[in-house]
């Protein structure tokens, strides 16, 4: 238990830095961080919110050092009362703009 909490931590700390511009909260089933590269993958169940804006999906891969987001599979996008369903979603960070593939 105080290694996966130790991971935890790290994790948590990392996608703080990541999000400079703003809080992001970040759950997912199951996780897997690159330290070295600041990659990290997230699958099953993955929500991630940040300034209001909440994306599901069933796998995100957050690359660090970019401050870019890609999703995949089940994309669900919701900003207010806007919200967009897509296969894929590449997104970036610090400046809020993506790119939706395959609209559903």
């Amino acid at each position: 238990m105080e290694i996966k909490q130790k991971i935890l931590f790290l994790f948590f700390v990392f996608v703080s830095t990541l999000s400079s511009a703003g809080r992001l909260s970040f759950t997912a089933d199951k996780y897997k961080t690159n330290i070295d590269t600041k990659v990290t993958w997230a699958t099953g169940n993955v929500k991630v919110v940040m300034d209001g804006k909440t994306l599901s999906a069933d796998s995100v891969k957050l690359l660090g050092n970019e401050g870019k987001l890609e999703a995949e599979g089940n994309v669900i996008f919701t900003q207010d009362l806007v919200v967009i369903n897509a296969k894929k979603i590449k997104s970036d960070l610090n400046t809020g703009l993506g790119d939706f593939e395959h609209f559903i």
